[in-house]
């Protein structure tokens, strides 16, 4: 039997959080946490997460978070389907959405570049660099930026971008 997914709104989940009725997890990547999270929130990336090392909800509630919502709803039912438990709390619209209520974040400004735009500016380039083999080479570059729009419509439908995860693990991202 699959888990229940219930969504909270940001408001609800903030009144719960400061009564310390609710545990907040996010499920966002390492960099994404260190560039803007909410406070009190504990890093638990999607990218390798396990249900089991996450902490004993001990009559409290976990939810989950992450950039708009769905990472955060996949960790959910992960962890309730752990836990046995009939439904799982995921924050409505993620961080976006707590954002745009006008809720506070915790931010690191001495990011330079965040991976997101990395990722774009690398796309970008590859893309580039394939054309212009192509014209002077062979139509068989033409794969490079075909493989790069597959990757990004795989990374948009899954929620996460597998480039920019790879990019936060180089050195200039840690």
């Amino acid at each position: 039997m699959e888990a229940a997914i219930k969504e909270i709104d940001p408001l609800t989940l903030k009144k719960g959080l400061d009564a310390g009725e609710i545990i907040l997890i996010d499920v966002r990547e390492h960099l994404e946490y260190e560039e803007e999270h909410i406070s009190r929130a504990q890093l638990f990336p999607i990218s390798h997460f396990e249900p089991r090392h996450l902490p004993d909800p001990a009559g409290k509630t976990l939810v989950f978070y992450c950039q708009m919502g769905r990472r955060s709803v996949n960790a959910a039912t992960k962890w309730a389907k752990y836990a046995g438990v009939p439904e799982g709390f995921s924050m409505k619209g993620g961080l976006k959405y707590w954002k745009e209520q006008g809720l506070p974040t915790v931010t690191d400004n001495t990011a330079s570049v965040k991976v997101e735009e990395q990722t774009y500016i690398l796309s970008g380039i590859i893309i580039l660099i394939a054309l212009v083999l192509n014209q002077l080479f062979s139509d068989w570059f033409l794969i490079i930026p075909a493989a790069i729009a597959i990757l990004l419509i795989v990374s948009g439908i899954a929620g996460h971008s597998y480039l920019s995860f790879l990019l936060s693990k180089l050195p200039w991202n840690r």
